[in-house]
């Protein structure tokens, strides 16, 4: 089931949305991809996909619900959607290792790694982070 708000909070989420997320166009220009071939790079995986969507049949869907499975995995195909501005930076760093020969699903692999090194090697840096993230603080088991 998704999200279903009244008109004022609705009109708030969409205030919200174009303040703080980007649009497929949006996300298309500032990466300087055609739609075609972001649609193709987040069909890899080389960027996150969408954090958020709206369509008037069924409400909102949120990335993060979906994840925790309270909602469907992906919005519906006619929802409008929202990304995280972040995602142009994973898509210039997939224009990059595709340029260097990689495919779709290299790139994407290679994005994951990287994010992956850097968010864990700067979150022991973060104050009370233990705290927000503390799976990431267990020892892995060996074996």
């Amino acid at each position: 089931m998704l999200l279903k708000f009244d008109k004022a909070k609705h009109q708030s989420a969409m205030k919200y949305m174009e303040t703080w997320f980007w649009s497929f166009e949006t996300l298309a220009k500032a990466s300087n991809l055609s739609a075609d071939a972001l649609n193709q790079m987040l069909q890899h995986g080389c960027a996150p996909g969408a954090i958020y969507a709206f369509d008037n049949d069924n409400g909102w869907w949120s990335a993060l619900a979906a994840y925790t499975q309270k909602m469907p995995a992906c919005p519906e195909a006619n929802a409008q959607i929202w990304y995280s501005p972040a995602a142009v930076w994973w898509l210039r760093r997939s224009i990059l290792l595709l340029k260097s020969g990689l495919n779709y699903d290299e790139a994407a692999r290679a994005n994951r790694k990287s994010f992956v090194q850097d968010f864990t090697a700067l979150l022991p840096k973060v104050f009370a982070a233990k705290l927000a993230y503390p799976s990431c603080f267990r020892p892995f088991p060996i074996g």
